[in-house]
C-alpha cells in the first residue's frame, strides 16, 4: 500500500473564497499568478512547468499544471502512473489566509474545505482532505474542526507553523483549537507558508528555500518546550520537509532548553519524539537516512508536496535508502495508514 500525505490542490471552489480579495488563480506566458488580498506570486514555475514549456510554450505549460491541481480526475490517472494508491491533499499554504477578520477568515476556510471534501468526492477511497482553519479567530477554529471533521470528514487539520495571525503555537488561545482536535483524534499536518502574517514581508528572497525549514523548526520547538504535549498528551504532529532543520539540531534544543529559561515540558523532551512524523522531502539522501535513523522508521511518512515546486517521487526517495522490508512498509503507507485513520480507505484501494 502506497500513501502519499504531502500534496495540495487549488479546487474550483476557493477562488473568491475571501471575496473580491481572491485568491485568484491566472495563467499566462510568464508562468502561474496567485493574488490574494496585499500578496501576490507572480510567473511561478515548477520544474516540470519548465519542461513542458519547451514543448506547448509557457502559457499553455503553466494552464496545464493548474488543471493538475485543480482537476482530480487528472491527478487520479497520474496516480495510476506513479503507483500510488491513496493521496491525502490540502490546499495550498498560500491562501492560508491568516491576515482576514474573522468573519471572512471564517468564510474563506469553509469554502475551502467544503471544496477539499468535493474534490476527494471523485474517488473517496482514494482521496482525503486535510481541513485549513482561519487560524486568527480561535473559536471560529474549534468550530470548523468539528464541522471539517465531523460533518465533512477531513482526517487531519492543516496549518502554518508559525505566524498564526499574531500567534504562535503555544499560545492558551489556542489550547480551545487543540482541544478539539484531541476530541476528533486526528493529526495536525503542519506545513510552512509564505505570508503567515500580514506583518510578514511576503515572498521574500529566500523564503521557500530557507524560510519554510525555519518555520518547520520554529514548530517542532515551541510544541516540545511550551508544554502543548502535557496539556494534550494524545495530539500528533506531522512536520512536513523531514521537520526542517530540527531532526540536525535536536541535541541543541535538549542542551539549551532549560538554560534558557523557557522550557515547560514536564518531561525529558525525547519523550514526546513518538508525537511527531515527518516526511521524506529531504533532497539529500545522507540527511534524509539521518532522519530514519533519529526518528525511527514508525515516525517516518511518504510526503513529496506532490508535483510542486519541490516535490520529488517520494517513493524513489524511499527506495534510495535501502531500508529492511518491514520499516520500508511502513513508511510506505502503514505510518499514514495508521495516523490519519484509513483503515477504511486501505480496505477499499488497490
Amino acid at each position: 500500500m502506497n500513501v502519499n500525505v504531502h500534496s495540495h490542490v487549488m479546487t474550483v471552489e476557493s477562488q473568491y473564497s475571501a471575496g473580491d480579495i481572491g485568491p485568484t488563480f491566472t495563467t499566462d506566458d510568464n508562468g502561474f499568478h496567485l493574488k490574494f488580498g496585499p500578496f501576490e506570486r507572480v510567473g511561478l514555475k515548477s520544474v516540470d512547468m519548465i519542461e513542458n514549456a519547451k514543448k506547448v510554450g509557457m502559457e499553455q505549460a503553466a494552464a496545464d499544471w493548474y488543471r493538475r491541481f485543480s482537476d482530480p480526475t487528472l491527478r487520479l490517472a497520474e496516480m495510476d502512473e506513479k503507483g500510488i494508491d491513496i493521496l491525502g491533499v490540502t490546499m495550498s499554504p498560500i491562501v492560508y489566509g491568516y491576515f482576514l477578520d474573522d468573519e471572512t477568515g471564517r468564510r474563506h476556510a469553509r469554502v475551502q474545505n467544503e471544496g477539499l471534501a468535493t474534490y476527494c468526492q471523485a474517488d473517496p477511497a482514494r482521496l482525503f482532505f486535510m481541513a485549513t482553519l482561519p487560524m486568527q479567530d480561535p473559536a471560529g477554529s474549534a468550530a470548523e474542526v468539528d464541522y471539517a471533521v465531523g460533518e465533512l470528514g477531513a482526517k487531519a487539520i492543516n496549518i502554518a507553523g508559525s505566524l498564526l495571525g499574531g500567534r504562535e503555537l503555544d499560545d492558551p488561545a489556542l489550547d480551545a483549537i487543540w482541544e478539539r482536535v484531541a476530541a476528533h483524534d486526528v493529526p495536525i499536518f503542519i506545513h510552512p507558508s509564505l505570508h503567515s502574517s500580514e506583518n510578514e514581508t511576503a515572498f521574500t528572497k529566500w523564503a521557500p528555500i530557507l524560510g519554510y525549514p525555519y518555520q518547520e523548526t520554529v514548530a517542532f520547538t515551541t510544541i516540545l518546550l511550551g508544554g502543548i504535549l502535557d496539556r494534550f498528551p494524545g495530539l500528533n504532529f506531522y512536520i512536513t520537509h523531514g521537520g526542517g532543520f530540527a531532526p540536525y539540531q535536536f541535541g541543541r534544543v535538549e542542551r539549551m532548553a532549560d538554560a534558557y529559561g523557557y522550557n515547560h515540558a514536564e518531561r525529558p523532551l525525547r519523550d514526546y519524539l513518538s508525537n511527531f512524523y515527518f516526511d521524506v522531502l529531504i533532497h539529500d539522501v545522507k540527511a534524509r537516512r539521518f532522519l530514519v535513523d533519529w526518528a525511527g522508521p514508525d515516525q517516518v511518512i511518504v510526503g513529496d508536496n506532490y508535483d510542486g515546486i519541490d516535490s520529488a517521487t517520494g517513493f524513489a526517495f524511499l527506495d534510495e535508502l535501502g531500508l529492511p522490508a518491514g520499516a520500508r512498509e511502513k513508511i510506505a503507507g502503514g505510518n499514514a495508514v495508521e495516523l490519519f485513520h484509513l483503515t477504511a480507505l486501505a480496505r477499499a484501494g488497490r
